[in-house]
């Protein structure tokens, strides 16, 4: 994969925030769906993709979580 870019410039982080800020509870379907749909057509490129997102999505989660004092 073309580092964590998607097409023009897009990050894996990009993604994973636009899907938070337009989805929020539903991103997380929204990815795996977009990792199956990748793996179903022979697209593993572009499923290693939606697997960072899943990533950056998880990351951006947690410090969301940690950050409102839920932390221990």
């Amino acid at each position: 994969m073309r580092d964590d870019y998607y097409g023009a410039g897009i990050t894996a982080l990009d993604v994973a925030a636009t899907l938070l800020w337009t989805g929020g509870s539903t991103a997380m379907v929204t990815i795996r769906r977009h990792i199956a749909r990748c793996l179903e057509a022979g697209a593993p490129d572009e499923a290693e993709f939606w697997l960072k997102v899943r990533n950056q999505v998880e990351a951006l989660l947690e410090k969301e979580k940690n950050s409102n004092g839920l932390s221990h």
